[in-house]
């Protein structure tokens, strides 16, 4: 039997559910395990103090964190199922899409879990339970999974709100990013089944993580969001039968029109990714931008500046005809946020 990788995370856990959709399509073997409070002192150990979801550790015993880097290493070790295209445009234009889900699309997905206390207590149910080793709750945790913690856990999720911008005062905001991004797709999936064409790429991974662990998995998001975007359940459910490798990547210059104006959307965000890149350099705690002439607030984070170093290398290393491709694709307020 071929070893097993062995995954830790949670269930309401979006980067946890991005990677073992992964590893499902890939058709590696693995262990979906939850990192409990009893076993997360030995895995945070064996990853230097990491406390976040997921860690990975592979058959050859090495362990890796993040699920964008997870998502990258498992391409490099089983490139037959790569989950990047080979298209030099099209791989950057990838990492764009990925970036912004696990960095903008978490606003929206957030929403609930700040602005809804019982949404809120549902989901602290769940990941509590998870933590203690216990069975899932399932679709209806009541009181008599009210264990310690799960106090603790609602702040958590509450907290969350302040770091990302996120709650009453910006519902319009986040949830215009949501709107924006949910039409953009459904439009994109009349054309596509998959957003880099007819093959499961990572960027999908991570947009399904949102899904399942967040927008339609959580009662009041799910209530929000099914009936309006039903391509989105649709599009989550051709993620789950995925086989990784089949069909074939559009290349960037010749990407449908949905996906242009997809990218279309984005302005906001590459306006931030500016912002926070000279907030962190300035070694500033706030990032400030505007968009549509309003005046825009948010922490600063380090961990983002992190991942769009590592886009802007790949685009800076494309030749010209390629950086035009993606240009073209992704627009010019991205590319230059990527490449400052």
């Amino acid at each position: 039997m071929e070893p097993a990788y062995q995954l830790y995370g949670l269930r309401p856990s979006f980067y946890t559910r991005k990677v073992a959709a992964m590893l499902a399509a890939m058709r590696l073997p693995h262990e979906d395990l939850l990192k409990t409070a009893e076993i997360a002192p030995e895995v945070e150990a064996a990853v230097g103090g990491y406390r976040k979801f997921p860690v990975l550790r592979t058959p050859e015993d090495d362990w890796v964190t993040d699920s964008t880097d997870i998502g990258l290493y498992l391409g490099r070790q089983h490139p037959d199922a790569a989950i990047l295209p080979a298209d030099p445009a099209m791989r950057a234009a990838a990492l764009i899409l990925d970036d912004w889900a696990d960095e903008w699309l978490l606003r929206p997905t957030l929403h609930w879990r700040v602005t809804d206390a019982e949404n809120r207590r549902w989901v602290a149910r769940h990941a509590v339970a998870g933590m203690n080793g216990d069975d899932d709750p399932g679709e209806d945790p009541g009181e008599a999974h009210d264990h310690p913690g799960v106090g603790y856990a609602s702040q958590f999720f509450a907290g969350a709100g302040a770091v990302n911008r996120v709650g009453e005062d910006y519902a319009q905001e986040v949830l215009g990013i949501l709107h924006g991004a949910a039409d953009a797709l459904a439009a994109h999936f009349e054309t596509r089944p998959f957003l880099l064409g007819t093959r499961v790429s990572l960027p999908d991974f991570a947009m399904f993580g949102f899904l399942e662990a967040g927008l339609l998995w959580e009662p009041a998001a799910r209530a929000y969001v099914e009936p309006r975007w039903p391509a989105l359940a649709a599009f989550a459910e051709r993620v789950r039968l995925a086989v990784a490798g089949d069909g074939d990547f559009d290349n960037a210059d010749s990407a449908p029109e949905t996906l242009r104006a997809f990218f279309a959307g984005m302005d906001d965000f590459a306006a931030f990714l500016g912002a926070n890149a000279a907030a962190v350099a300035a070694g500033e705690k706030e990032a400030r931008w505007s968009s549509d002439g309003e005046p825009r607030v948010m922490r600063a984070r380090g961990f983002t500046e992190k991942c769009r170093k590592a886009t802007g290398a790949v685009i800076a290393d494309l030749g010209a005809e390629n950086r035009a491709a993606l240009a073209a694709l992704a627009g010019t307020p991205l590319i230059d946020a990527y490449t400052r």
